[in-house]
């Protein structure tokens, strides 16, 4: 999942100390129960082999996640279903039919 956080003087121990102003930021991070699954529940599908992972990490090189962050008008409540980037497009579509456009550089995807 994507997180967008914000950080105004809130941590007061260290090392941020209450330095950590007036900061927005994005960090990429996979939780089990921000997935709303019990912890009762198995298998974890973060981490059960019958799995198929979407991203393997080979743990003597480099990863480089690329980030884009904006907004557009949504119906409340659908589901996204899909999102696709070509073209100059991102393209997002949701389960009930709803279908947002937008411009992109497609090449800082790549």
């Amino acid at each position: 999942m994507t997180m967008f956080w914000h950080s105004n003087g809130g941590r007061d121990y260290a090392p941020w100390s209450g330095r950590h102003l007036s900061c927005l930021g994005v960090e990429e991070g996979a939780a089990v129960q921000m997935l709303g699954i019990g912890a009762q529940e198995t298998p974890d599908p973060l981490t059960s082999a019958d799995q198929s992972p979407r991203l393997t990490l080979d743990p003597n090189g480099v990863t480089e996640m690329r980030h884009a962050i904006g907004n557009i008008a949504w119906p409340s409540g659908e589901p996204v279903a899909e999102v696709t980037v070509r073209d100059g497009h991102a393209t997002v579509r949701g389960e009930g039919g709803a279908i947002r456009t937008i411009k992109v550089r497609d090449t800082f995807f790549v």
